[in-house]
């Protein structure tokens, strides 16, 4: 029996002696796997174990951790950091603890300096700073990473956070708060003295998050900040108290709303930061941002005014207010700002390519090209910048070379769904239509649920002169959508041509129950109503449509043709020259004027009118050799 009690009393010395100084890494992850390996290799020389708590991982990261040699343990997660983080405090087996994150690394320098912590053997718990590394300037505090630094990745800038990471293994030490999760309250409780550090714990997860208008992130970086906005906007009510004060906190939680579509709390968050900080340009931006994302670009305007009176040197700002400019329809004011970027970050490609869009729409083509071809050669592999070039490139008549460029976007890997419907448009103007149907159909198999796509697929099949196939994939739109007021207005154009006019009166109506004040759907239903002889009611459309603001050439040549139906012709001449003056390649609108002309006894503007259309459209030559033949036949009597 003494024998055993010594042999216990040896073994348990050996064991303490064994644990002095060691250290246990604990860690939790979910859906980690491109990141979590690096962060386990940076501490594997410093650790004695490395521990992982996953909670949920839907890839790779338990493999990955385990390859790195982490023990692994699987959890269900609860909305509750602190249960995670404690779960992995519960399996550490070491002295001491060392809390790592998955997108986090520590600098081989700063192994030393960690053991000499550990072995110094006070009762304490260590600061570290956490430098958190971004693209750009995206949140209060952040400074530009003045000096090389290998560590920093290539990143803009950082700021920094003093947060506990290490301290002594011992139950009483627990996380709490389920969001923003610490250990000062048990520290606290405990009694352990909290001592500062120059170690610097190395964050990455904002490196790809950013505060642009435009930029796109990485698939796998969107995928954990949706999570991480989700998780957030669970628990913000919760978590909200612990930090009710902290302007990081509530920038931070202003994006990730952001990121989640919650517009309204996403301003919250910022208009009370401005509260904290009335002087922080970051809060105005992601404020605006919020607004033009939820589609009130005169608030996003403001905010990012506001915000360029306190930074007009941020590139950020500048671009940011560029694209709420393009979304109120004012591209010149919006080139203005984005040269302004360019001039202070003239390697942005997502700023050039704005800048090229803005170009595109004001007619600056040249300029347009030299920026997106800049762009270009930045990130050669952005759809969006291909879509521009296009879109110059046909702009300035070189047809052939934006279908070249089309053609490259085929093979463009992680095409936005938005540049499809650019893509498919563009195909359509130049009158592409297999290339279109083409797109359009690459672009259904990889976003099936998007119904707009399945109207596109009906309005080229449509414009190929497939009507019945339109109407099938009309139908299929309205029947996930009843109200989709652009597929109802296209498929009553197909009726209206085929004579089914009572049909395609109903679909433009229950149309314009979609789009009450749309001008287009008043003039197609003012048409129909024509051609059924209820010309009182035609006519009320057609004059609403006018007064609503409608200037199209479709809208004068259609009331053109409603007053010739009443024997107007002096009033239907007026309109139809003015549908010419704003579609002057439209040989139809020629057509109404010269009967016009003729009806009125204008036989010599006839005759002209008729030799214009055949100059414009020389298919109508037999129908304009046959209307001159008849015009001649009274000029030469009367001569």
């Amino acid at each position: 029996m003494p024998r055993t009690s010594t042999a216990k009393v040896i073994a348990i010395k050996e064991l303490m002696e064994k644990r002095k100084g060691s250290i246990s890494v604990c860690m939790i992850a979910r859906d980690e796997e491109g990141c979590i390996g690096e962060a386990l290799r940076s501490v594997k020389d410093l650790a004695d174990e490395m521990i992982v708590v996953d909670t949920g991982s839907k890839d790779h990261t338990i493999l990955e951790a385990k390859q790195c040699g982490a023990k692994v343990h699987e959890m269900l997660w609860n909305n509750d950091f602190s249960e995670a983080r404690n779960v992995a405090l519960s399996k550490a087996t070491k002295e001491w603890i060392l809390v790592l994150d998955a997108d986090e690394a520590i600098a081989p320098a700063d192994h030393e300096k960690i053991r000499a912590l550990v072995l110094d053997g006070q009762n304490s718990a260590f600061l570290f700073e956490q430098r958190t590394y971004t693209n750009g300037s995206t949140g209060p505090c952040a400074e530009p990473v003045s000096c090389p630094d290998d560590m920093a990745r290539g990143s803009d800038a950082c700021f920094g956070d003093m947060q506990i990471r290490l301290f002594r293994n011992n139950s009483s030490l627990r996380y709490a708060c389920e969001i923003h999760e610490n250990v000062e309250e048990s520290l606290l409780m405990t009694g352990t003295p909290v001592r500062e550090s120059d170690i610097v714990i190395h964050h990455y997860g904002r490196i790809e998050e950013t505060t642009h208008a435009d930029r796109p992130a990485r698939a796998d970086q969107l995928a954990r900040v949706h999570r991480k906005a989700l998780i957030w906007g669970a628990l913000d009510r919760k978590g909200m108290p612990a930090y009710p004060a902290n302007p990081r906190y509530l920038y931070e939680m202003a994006v990730q709303f952001l990121a989640l579509g919650r517009v309204e709390d996403a301003v919250s968050h910022a208009r009370t930061g401005l509260e904290f900080e009335p002087k922080s340009w970051h809060f105005w931006n992601v404020a605006g941002l919020a607004h033009l994302r939820g589609g009130d670009s005169e608030k996003a305007l403001a905010c990012f005014r506001n915000g360029i009176y306190l930074a007009d040197d941020s590139p950020e700002l500048l671009n940011n207010m560029g694209a709420a400019l393009m979304e109120s329809k004012e591209p010149a004011e919006a080139l203005i700002h984005f040269e302004r970027a360019i001039g202070l970050e003239g390697n942005n490609p997502d700023i050039l390519r704005n800048a090229a869009s803005a170009c595109a729409l004001t007619g600056e083509l040249e300029n347009g090209l030299e920026y997106i071809n800049r762009s270009l050669a930045l990130d050669q592999f952005a759809a969006h910048s291909h879509a521009i070039h296009a879109d110059i490139l046909f702009r300035m008549d070189d047809f052939a070379g934006a279908a070249q460029v089309l053609e490259k976007m085929r093979f463009l890997p992680d095409t936005p769904f938005r540049i499809y419907l650019k893509v498919i448009q563009l195909y359509t103007r130049m009158q592409m239509m297999e290339e279109a149907e083409q797109v359009v159909g690459a672009a259904i198999d990889e976003f099936p649920d998007q119904e707009n796509l399945w109207y596109l697929a009906g309005k080229i099949s449509e414009l190929r002169g497939a009507n019945e196939r339109a109407i099938s994939l009309y139908r299929r739109v309205l029947a996930a959508n009843p109200c989709h007021a652009d597929a109802l207005n296209s498929l009553g154009c197909v009726y209206d041509r085929r004579g089914q006019l009572d049909d395609a009166l109903t679909a433009f109506r229950h149309a314009l129950r979609g789009k009450p004040h749309d001008t287009q759907l008043e003039v197609n239903i003012g048409i129909v109503l024509d051609k059924l002889g209820r010309l009182e009611e035609a006519g009320r459309h057609l004059a609403r449509a006018m007064e609503n603001g409608e200037r199209s050439g479709f809208a004068y040549n259609a009331l053109g043709c409603h007053l010739a139906r009443s024997d107007k012709f002096d009033e239907a001449l007026v309109y139809f020259t003015k549908a010419i003056e704003l579609e002057s390649s439209n040989a139809t609108y020629y057509q109404n004027l010269g009967f016009a002309c003729e009806k009125m006894n204008l036989l010599t503007k006839a005759a002209e009118v008729y030799e214009k259309m055949t100059a414009i459209d020389p298919r109508t030559a037999p129908f304009a050799q046959e209307r001159l033949m008849r015009i001649g036949e009274p000029m030469a009597r009367e001569t």
